[in-house]
């Protein structure tokens, strides 16, 4: 994993901005006065934009003033590096294409189509989608994405520090999909040996799935859940 060059303070930020609805963003650059932040937003079927067999990946980024959040850190710099604070919040990241501006913030989302599908049935699926998001993938390629269009220059965190951050909120989406894959592999394992031969369901069920079964309408529900990481969009 690439490591970029340190910026002023050797150690991680452990600050957050706040975000319009109460979602917190992780800060990863700075210009000047303008902060730049990030934080997870959703997972969706790529059917639900035409693309079937994938699934959609979202961060949604904020630009907005920084208002004092880094003041301990500025007071305590020995060598003070001077830079121009930007005209505007948006202009500040001329490489981002912003869906809404105004004087307290600018904000947009950035999102990856992967192949495989979150909540198929068919064991193949989900591998497909764990070998593009599995093991830092997909928290890598979002990372080297926004890099970019922040500039390395700008960066207030390694970049260890801002793949930390994503890894963290897609761990338990990772975990859920190995779960599911070894759920459904024991189960079509469990049928093969049980064909031709009449059984409980209720029994069948809990064979496989143990105490964690569950009926459709709360799997529904679950899913739901996981599929808006944070709800809404500030």
């Amino acid at each position: 994993m690439a490591t970029l060059k340190k910026t002023d303070s050797d150690k991680p930020t452990k600050k957050f901005m706040p975000g319009s609805s109460g979602n917190p963003y992780f800060p990863f650059a700075r210009k000047g006065n303008v902060l730049l932040g990030v934080r997870l937003q959703s997972i969706t079927s790529g059917a639900f934009y035409g693309a079937d067999d994938t699934t959609y990946f979202t961060l949604r980024l904020r630009s907005a003033p920084e208002a004092g959040l880094f003041a301990d850190e500025d007071k305590a710099k020995t060598v003070v590096k001077l830079q121009a604070n930007p005209p505007n919040l948006w202009d500040a990241w001329p490489e981002v294409v912003w869906e809404k501006k105004d004087n307290t913030r600018a904000s947009t989302t950035v999102g990856v189509f992967e192949r495989g599908m979150f909540k198929s049935k068919d064991p193949a699926a989900l591998k497909t989608l764990l070998s593009a998001i599995g093991e830092g993938k997909l928290a890598d390629k979002f990372v080297d994405h926004l890099v970019g269009l922040a500039g390395e220059k700008n960066l207030i965190c390694r970049r260890s520090e801002l793949k930390a951050f994503l890894d963290d909120g897609f761990k338990p989406v990772i975990e859920r999909v190995v779960e599911d894959i070894k759920k459904q592999e024991a189960f079509a394992e469990h049928v093969q040996a049980h064909v031709g031969t009449v059984s409980m369901h209720a029994a069948l069920i809990k064979k496989v799935f143990g105490d964690k079964a569950v009926d459709p309408e709360a799997e529904q529900h679950a899913e739901a859940e996981i599929a808006d990481i944070e709800g809404g969009q500030e």
